[in-house]
């Protein structure tokens, strides 16, 4: 894993953290899951650390930091939730058989919005769109891409965590005409259980079905153990395999700060 990434992770979390939880120590408040695969939940700020092994020495170490913004809550159209607004920034350093790359990947930007929503049953829509913004070839894919998605979501009793099934298409609409066309489909079953106040586990498995490659379909698990440390602050730490005959890699590695939104 790249050093400059991890010790810039360690710098920020460092800031970022000790200074919330001397502010948060005193509160009693029900300690919630500071997760952001949560579609319904608002982060103010994942720091992600990601290591991606894609065999044959290439790999990719990114560092990932999303925020999310809520506008037109409590519309009359739109309440309770409003649009959620997401903006991942990707620092990438990547490496393939005799080159290697530093510096900004392609931003993603994403709206999500809930036609329907219940206390057990949500189900959440919307878009995001790709921007060919990476500072080095392969360091990004050199499209645009719009990745429309829909989420149903079922919510278990006493907030002991939730099921989602998100569906994603990513198509290349505009950009490099150099580079090939992206068109695949995301289908990623998401289990999260909160065993005690503080602590969960989230079990998932992403299916990958490549239109461009005759629909070749390709498959990672991953299991997530996830800590509070506060009311608003987690920590997160998964390891994933990729699988399958058209597997896209040996091993990856996440882990993240995640700072929940401010409740309003």
């Amino acid at each position: 894993m790249n050093s400059h990434n991890f010790l810039w992770l360690v710098v920020v979390a460092t800031l970022v953290f000790f200074p919330l939880c001397a502010q948060t120590q005193t509160q009693n408040a029900e300690a919630e899951i500071a997760d952001d695969t949560n579609p319904t939940k608002p982060v103010f700020l994942s720091i992600r650390q990601e290591y991606y092994d894609l065999g044959s020495d290439r790999w990719t170490d990114l560092l990932l930091i999303r925020n999310d913004k809520v506008i037109l809550k409590n519309t009359q159209t739109l309440r309770p939730k409003g649009i959620i607004l997401r903006v991942d920034l990707p620092f990438n350093s990547s490496h393939v058989p005799g080159e290697s790359a530093t510096g900004l990947g392609d931003i993603y930007v994403q709206s999500l919005f809930f036609p329907h929503l219940r206390r057990r049953f949500t189900i959440a829509a919307g878009t995001g769109v790709f921007f060919p913004t990476a500072t080095d070839p392969i360091l990004g894919k050199g499209k645009w891409q719009a990745a429309p998605l829909v989420v149903p979501m079922w919510i278990f009793p006493e907030a002991k965590g939730f099921f989602l099934t998100k569906f994603q298409d990513f198509i290349s609409f505009a950009g490099n005409g150099n580079r090939p066309e992206i068109h695949y489909h995301l289908i990623t079953p998401t289990l999260l259980y909160r065993y005690t106040r503080k602590s969960w586990i989230l079990l998932d498995t992403e299916a990958k079905i490549n239109w461009q490659l005759d629909n070749r379909v390709s498959y990672r698990s991953g299991v997530q153990f996830g800590r509070m440390f506060n009311s608003r602050i987690g920590l997160w730490v998964k390891p994933e395999i990729p699988w399958g005959k058209n597997r896209e890699g040996d091993w990856f590695l996440k882990f993240a700060v995640v700072i929940k939104a401010k409740v309003s």
